[in-house]
């Protein structure tokens, strides 16, 4: 079947809807498997005593080892990557995968290497998705969940699908059709955040709109601000326990106080006190002289919006604690979380955090 029959077969059903994603883990390839292990991991000491800008930088790959692997030890490298969860974090997991992208080197090298489309296929056709879905383990299940959005949305890059043959591409197409169609048929045993994260990405790559309708909020000077309500099937809601634990595992010293939803996100949150609308631009709430900028990286008052930029992958968040410069904010399409400025899959090095004021 078609890549353009297919998605348009997942859209009609709005099963994608911008927040569906159900986690599938590829199993790892018996031949050529990496030997590199992380020196730093969730979980370890040291991991807690870090920023995540600082755990991003700890977690590239040794250059001089990043050339002598294969490409298949590459594969299992990147899926390793201890920061990839960062991805599920923001407005899209497109969007959240351009900035693992940026952030990671070994994830560019597998994109250079020609020989990557080949060897991401021969990791997919090893995932078993019912056994998966058999898991007991609610946090084992989402942990490999997670993984399986990993390797579809790599698989739906450009610069892997045109290192793909004909006969290889049609090839992958039909695995991504059947693992779809059973994260579908199976949506109760799933603990995943997305039915396909294959779909979801070329979705987003052709500007294809996954949301409802679109309406307005007010900034406090009156402007009007565009934003989307959705009205699509809630997934992360239905997994906030598992995506709650895998935040706290991930990002240490953090508190978990919402349940994950698609239903809004940071921006809604920070500037227009909303839990039922999603905001893609809060910068009127400055430019008309709503707020104005009072200081940058530290807070200087309980209440102050803290905005992180990012060239369309931006975030925003409330001071609602001086002491530790503690940010509540919403994680895209996921939790609600309280965390330092810096303890959060948005800050990176260097970053100029801005606070902004009545």
């Amino acid at each position: 079947m078609k890549i353009n029959r297919v998605l348009g077969i997942m859209l009609s059903a709005i099963t994608i809807v911008s927040s569906m994603t159900l986690p599938v883990m590829a199993e790892e390839n018996t031949e050529n498997t990496s030997s590199f292990e992380y020196s730093l991991k969730p979980g370890m000491e040291e991991w807690g005593q870090l920023n995540h800008g600082e755990r991003v930088l700890a977690s590239q790959i040794p250059e001089e080892e990043l050339t002598q692997m294969s490409t298949h030890e590459l594969v299992t490298a990147v899926l390793d990557y201890p920061c990839f969860i960062d991805m599920i974090f923001y407005n899209t997991y497109q969007e959240g995968f351009e900035v693992v992208r940026d952030n990671f080197n070994g994830l560019q090298e597998l994109l250079n290497r020609k020989d990557s489309g080949d060897c991401l296929l021969e990791t997919y056709k090893s995932v078993n998705l019912p056994q998966i879905l058999s898991i007991d383990n609610e946090d084992e299940k989402f942990d490999e969940s997670l993984e399986l959005l990993y390797l579809e949305t790599i698989l739906a890059q450009p610069e892997i699908t045109e290192t793909l043959s004909d006969e290889n591409l049609a090839e992958l197409e039909t695995l991504v059709e059947n693992n779809y169609e059973i994260q579908v048929a199976n949506e109760d045993e799933t603990a995943s955040i997305s039915y396909s994260g294959y779909y979801e990405s070329l979705a987003e790559q052709q500007g294809v709109e996954l949301y409802d309708y679109t309406s307005t909020v007010k900034t406090p000077n009156g402007s009007s601000v565009t934003v989307i309500v959705r009205t699509g099937t809630d997934t992360a809601y239905n997994n906030r326990t598992a995506i709650k634990n895998s935040i706290l595992k991930n990002y240490p010293g953090t508190s978990v106080v919402g349940n994950a939803t698609i239903k809004y996100n940071c921006h809604a949150y920070a500037w227009a006190g909303s839990t039922t609308v999603w905001m893609n631009d809060p910068s009127k709430y400055w430019s008309d002289g709503s707020y104005k900028l009072k200081a940058n990286n530290s807070p200087t008052a309980i209440g102050q919006k803290a905005y992180y930029p990012g060239s369309g992958k931006e975030h925003s968040g409330n001071v609602v604690r001086l002491s530790g410069n503690q940010i509540r904010s919403k994680w895209g399409e996921q939790s609600v979380v309280e965390h330092s400025v810096s303890n959060c899959p948005y800050f990176f090095i260097p970053l100029n955090v801005k606070f902004y004021g009545r």
